[in-house]
């Protein structure tokens, strides 16, 4: 058994898509968003390709794989070049 169908107005369609519109901006700033964060936070490289305050986007705690020392790393701060591995020894 199916319910009642419920048919909008056209009066309102305009309304109705401008929002859907502005939604499916929304979700595409924020899956952006997402990919960038995804992309950064899964980088690998040697010691002279980690990235600095010229090369992309940075921040504090920012995972990298430093091929070069053969472990993970993390930025302590973002605005210098400070990386430590996980026992908190700059590297």
């Amino acid at each position: 058994m199916q319910g009642p169908k419920i048919q909008q107005p056209q009066a309102l369609s305009p309304v109705v898509q401008q929002d859907s519109l502005i939604a499916s901006l929304e979700y595409a700033n924020f899956f952006n968003i997402v990919q960038i964060v995804t992309f950064y936070s899964t980088r690998a490289g040697t010691t002279a390709e980690r990235p600095t305050n010229s090369t992309g986007i940075r921040w504090v705690g920012m995972p990298y794989f430093d091929q070069s020392l053969g472990k993970p790393i993390w930025l302590k701060i973002a605005s210098t070049s400070i990386w430590v591995d996980a026992t908190g020894t700059p590297v």
